[in-house]
């Protein structure tokens, strides 16, 4: 990657799209070391894609609006409470907190409304990649939406669909045992099944780590969406991720734009959408949590919580946990950099454009 990194810099090259065959594509390539501490995915807007011919606009496109969310579909095999706290926050950061479901409301319906509607869905749930990969899926409250549900147009409308975000374990995983010229995968069907781009994990990744990700993530390109491929914010997403310190996560602040933006939007207004968002709902007092290095299932709601209509209470949960456990850690060593390794930040990836 060193060498292709030196020609493409002599070339004036800025934006990459790698195409990988076989299992090069199971391969986390964007986020290799080219030296100087930087990846590839930092030097170049960088994606992968399974053909150059998946990358063709949709003609047949209809309007799309903002950003739409669901997260920890209940019941599951394991609460994904960041999950949950990601989709809320996102819904949040998109300017619209109403277009989120979680648990019991977080339904294949919902999901397929959101497809069909929204500029932008964030689904944060567990996924499975099978040896048929149109059956590879993920899974809702009630059901499951599969590869094949998302390819028949008679059930699911993803043409037009800016980014599909799958907070979700195997939701790149490639199927290389097919034609090795173009790679299988749930991200490359919902590529082919109309999305313009998918960001999707190549392994099994960590909730809370995904929660930083993919919270990062948005309020580095939901300012820009409609000026900045997503890949470009989400090679800044992971160089943050791997250099946060435990005492900068001490501060760590989720649902509000970054500074550098919001000096950016004069009309920004945070009390005003944070009265906005409470309204109705109440407010309830954090949970901090046991003394442990990490937060136990019960420093978080109940699943009775789920008919409390306290959205903004679970949402604040999530920030509220990280900050707990990273002043925890950073009385033992404040500049430890807990995502340091590529197995918390470097699994996800944009597939297409």
């Amino acid at each position: 990657m060193r060498p292709l990194t030196a020609w493409l810099r002599e070339e004036g090259i800025t934006t990459v799209t790698i195409v990988p065959c076989g299992y090069l594509a199971a391969f986390p390539i964007l986020a290799c070391d080219i030296g100087n501490g930087e990846t590839f995915a930092d030097v170049f807007n960088a994606s992968v894609a399974p053909s150059v011919r998946s990358l063709e606009p949709d003609e047949h496109t209809h309007p799309r609006s903002g950003v739409a969310t669901l997260g920890n579909p209940f019941p599951t095999h394991q609460p994904l409470h960041y999950g949950q706290a990601e989709a809320l926050t996102l819904a949040h950061l998109g300017g619209n907190p109403e277009r989120c479901r979680i648990q019991g409301a977080a339904t294949k319906a919902w999901l397929l409304q959101c497809l069909r509607e929204a500029e932008v869905v964030d689904a944060s749930c567990h996924g499975v990649a099978m040896r048929d990969y149109l059956q590879s899926a993920l899974y809702l409250a009630d059901d499951t939406l599969s590869l094949g549900d998302a390819l028949n147009q008679q059930v699911a409308d993803l043409s037009g669909l800016r980014l599909l975000i799958l907070s979700a374990c195997q939701t790149a995983i490639p199927d290389v045992r097919g034609a090795e010229s173009e790679v299988r995968s749930l991200a490359v069907g919902m590529l082919q099944a109309g999305a313009e781009a998918v960001m999707a994990s190549l392994w099994p990744v960590d909730d809370r780590a995904t929660y930083l990700l993919i919270v990062r993530f948005a309020q580095e390109w939901f300012p820009n969406m409609h000026s900045e491929p997503p890949a470009a914010a989400l090679a800044r997403t992971q160089h943050w991720l791997r250099n946060v310190t435990w005492e900068e996560l001490t501060q760590w602040q989720a649902n509000e734009p970054l500074p550098s933006i919001i000096e950016t939007m004069p009309n920004y207004h945070p009390e005003e959408q944070r009265d906005a968002f409470l309204a109705g709902v109440g407010c309830m007092a954090t949970v901090l949590g046991d003394e442990s290095d990490s937060l136990a299932d019960e420093d978080w709601p109940s699943d009775d919580d789920a008919q409390t209509g306290n959205d903004h209470y679970r949402m604040d949960e999530g920030k509220e946990n990280i900050r707990i456990l990273a002043a925890r850690q950073a009385e033992k060593d404040p500049y430890v950099r807990p995502y340091a390794h590529p197995f918390y930040w470097a699994g996800f990836q944009v597939t297409g454009w």
